[in-house]
């Protein structure tokens, strides 16, 4: 399935206070994706940026460890781009 990203931080302290979850370490990158292109969309320079850190962190899925997220950037508007997976398990 499809999934696009819609939340990333890098710093899991950060991410740990922002999402409210005590179960993130402070070395852990968090990704977490929605159905929908609709809820975090950027300007070209930014989606490829973070494409590509997401891409070099090597993402896996906490319920499916054995699927690594490949990421790309697609258009979705005339300035708006989002990151997707476009083969992530079913969630």
């Amino acid at each position: 399935m499809t999934a696009y990203v819609n939340y990333y931080d890098g710093d899991g302290a950060r991410a740990r206070e922002t999402v409210r979850d005590d179960s993130i370490r402070d070395d852990q990158c968090v990704v977490q994706f929605s159905a929908s292109p609709d809820h975090w969309k950027l300007n070209y320079t930014e989606a490829h940026a973070v494409c590509g850190e997401l891409n070099h962190a090597e993402i896996s899925s906490v319920k499916w460890p054995e699927h690594e997220c490949h990421f790309t950037v697609e258009q979705v508007g005339e300035f708006e781009h989002v990151i997707v997976c476009a083969d992530h398990p079913a969630f």
